[in-house]
């Protein structure tokens, strides 16, 4: 990530930082940091998760999921959509 600039400081009366102020680019580049941050965190919590189910075969490849999803376009035999 390229270096940030520096943020300008808002102060109340009495001197205290109260706000900050970002350029937009540096604005776009912490959302886009903290976004990563996100999908790394769930990356790790689910990953465990999948890979059980992966290993007792309890998931659908491509084929089972196209498979399924023209079964849902089909029309019933009444003509009535599904």
């Amino acid at each position: 990530m390229p270096m940030l600039k520096q943020p300008k400081y808002i102060v109340n009366e009495r001197g205290k930082k109260i706000a900050v102020q970002l350029d937009l680019k540096t604005y776009q580049q912490l959302i886009e940091a903290y976004e990563d941050f996100c999908d790394n965190r769930t990356l790790d919590r689910v990953k465990p998760l999948t890979d059980a189910e992966i290993a007792r075969g309890d998931y659908l490849d491509w084929n089972d999921v196209v498979a399924l999803r023209l079964r849902k376009r089909r029309p019933s035999k009444n003509g009535r959509g599904k």
